[in-house]
């Protein structure tokens, strides 16, 4: 009597891995030790664990801050008129001075 089987499987180790312990496998299968999956079960299986995956990758980038937006043109040039308006010209704001400003009756 001759069996033929083919071997599926979603990575080419696993193959290699049977094929290098044919008997092994083969004995497995004789014992009960290894069982048959239909493949509507692999598939609902893999949704499964996709499901899954995909909810763990939402959760994790939900726990992230959010990065700073860039700013668009409108903003920045809102900003560079407070600028001007305020007297700062390269965006750098001023510091308290150490020299004050006279008053006109000071300055007579």
């Amino acid at each position: 009597m001759m069996c033929k089987f083919v071997v599926r499987a979603s990575d080419a180790s696993i193959t290699k891995e049977i094929g290098s312990d044919l008997q092994g496998w083969l004995d497995d299968l004789t014992d009960g030790g290894v069982e048959y999956m239909p493949e509507d079960e692999v598939k609902l299986a893999a949704v499964e664990r996709l499901r899954i995956s995909m909810e763990r990758i939402a959760l994790l980038k939900a726990a992230q801050p959010r990065p700073k937006t860039p700013k668009s043109d409108s903003e920045e040039d809102e900003e560079e008129d407070t600028d001007k308006k305020d007297g700062n010209e390269d965006g750098k704001k001023k510091g308290p001075s150490t020299l004050s400003k006279l008053t006109a009756e000071e300055a007579e």
